[in-house]
């Protein structure tokens, strides 16, 4: 009997172990376990939202990216014309092709004579204009109403129209006029260049911060006497040996608005 009583404790001990066991593994598995995945489904969050040190939601890459280039297609843009016409806010091209935004003023022999309309009414409501996407020191380096070289003073802006007919080369190249409310710009007619740039171009982000991003762009060229230069590509492609590639430094910035704009650039040649 005294057996029977022993082995019977023995059972009960043992069944006892395995429910506390059993136990002890469902609290892990539902507890410790779920509390696992949880956090590794929060570290999987952060790892797709980029966050800086003081906690603050950054863009991500794809946005930086779509960010990036959109101000730099716009800073392009303004550039390219730019190079031919002081920027009036007008494709340049619409200047030549409707007359009615063509006026003589001056002499055409000085200070060019031709300028077209634009849709400002001022020097300031230009650069206004642009600060939507450029920085506002990049505008003011651009658009000047006078510099002075060597000790002289020559005049980029000018409201009296009849300074653009005296015999003085320093209202040779005069960029804005204003007359009856409206500004004015220089229709160069003359200029033109020959670009070895293709036209084509790749944006990487190089850091990501809240109010500054930086990217290194990497432009596509035709190589120096390979005979590859913008516009043939259609008829004749140029040939992967004819080209190089040259990278830049491009950052934009937040505004006081809380906008981003071009702060540096370093656009094709």
């Amino acid at each position: 009997m005294e057996k029977k009583n022993t082995g019977l404790i023995v059972l009960v001990i043992v069944l006892s172990l395995l429910v506390v066991g059993l136990g002890g593994f469902i609290v892990y598995d539902k507890v410790l376990s779920n509390n696992e995945v949880e956090n590794n489904d929060n570290n999987n969050d952060n790892n797709n939202v980029n966050t800086d040190n003081n906690g603050s939601k950054l863009l991500s890459n794809e946005e930086a990216i779509n960010e990036g280039k959109r101000l730099y297609d716009k800073a392009t843009e303004i550039y390219e014309t730019w190079a031919l016409i002081p920027y009036c806010g007008v494709v340049h091209n619409k200047a030549y092709e409707d007359e009615n935004k063509i006026e003589k003023l001056g002499d055409s022999g000085y200070g060019n004579g031709s300028y077209y309309k634009s849709n400002f009414t001022s020097l300031d409501d230009l650069k206004n204009h642009l600060k939507q996407w450029l920085a506002e020191d990049i505008v003011n380096e651009k658009i000047v109403k006078n510099y002075v070289s060597n000790g002289e003073t020559y005049y980029k802006y000018v409201e009296d129209l009849s300074l653009l007919s005296k015999q003085d080369d320093h209202y040779s190249y005069v960029d804005y006029v204003l007359k009856d409310n409206t500004l004015y710009c220089r229709l160069d007619a003359g200029k033109g260049w020959l670009s070895l740039y293709q036209d084509k171009y790749e944006i990487k982000v190089d850091k990501i911060e809240e109010n500054k991003i930086t990217y290194t762009i990497t432009s596509t060229y035709g190589k120096q006497d390979s005979g590859c230069y913008l516009g043939m590509s259609d008829s004749q492609p140029c040939k992967e040996e004819d080209l190089e590639y040259k990278n830049t430094t491009f950052v934009i910035e937040k505004n006081t608005a809380g906008n981003f704009v071009v702060a540096e650039y370093t656009l094709h040649d």
